[in-house]
């Protein structure tokens, strides 16, 4: 079974966007909220493991949504 373009296309989006996204968040608000002690990066990656599971369905379903959205918003 092949997947259709539009749907890798969005799905590589969502992952792509939840990897940097919730990287580049969860180590800041570790580190401000919990300090840069021996074990951040521990903490950090769990924190990251949590939220990219959490943030890869809702981009890959709101991101076609809010494009949408915004095309009405800027037309």
């Amino acid at each position: 079974m092949t997947l259709s373009l539009p749907f890798r296309r969005q799905l590589a989006f969502s992952v792509a966007m939840g990897l940097l996204m919730t990287f580049i968040i969860t180590g800041i608000l570790t580190a401000l909220l919990t300090g840069m002690e021996s074990n951040f990066i521990t903490r950090w990656m769990r924190a990251f493991a949590i939220a990219f599971v959490v943030a890869v369905p809702i981009i890959y379903f709101a991101a076609p949504r809010l494009r949408a959205l915004i095309e009405k918003w800027i037309r």
